[in-house]
């Protein structure tokens, strides 16, 4: 019983997150003006579920992780780093 409403609650979140990206990426999809509505509002249904599931458009290099392709480190990263270089630097 309690899993049910786990899992209500889990479609109820998806259904709102669609539902408001699906809102907002109408007012984003300037350039496919020209398509048919038919065909734009199908495109726009399709990424709004994309995007419901994972908030982020894509994953590329300026969409993505920045720590993924190594332009920021966490502090402890950050600490090691500063170790080794200290330890070369002694030899």
């Amino acid at each position: 019983m309690y899993r049910n409403s786990k899992r209500a609650l889990r479609r109820h979140h998806y259904q709102r997150r669609k539902a408001f990206f699906a809102k907002h990426s109408l007012v984003l999809s300037w350039w496919r003006e020209k398509e048919p509505e038919g065909a734009r509002a199908a495109c726009v249904t399709q990424a709004a579920a994309r995007r419901a599931t994972t908030a982020k458009d894509c994953s590329c290099w300026m969409c993505g992780n920045p720590r993924r392709f190594g332009w920021d480190a966490k502090p402890s990263e950050r600490r090691a780093d500063r170790s080794y270089r200290e330890q070369l630097s002694e030899l």
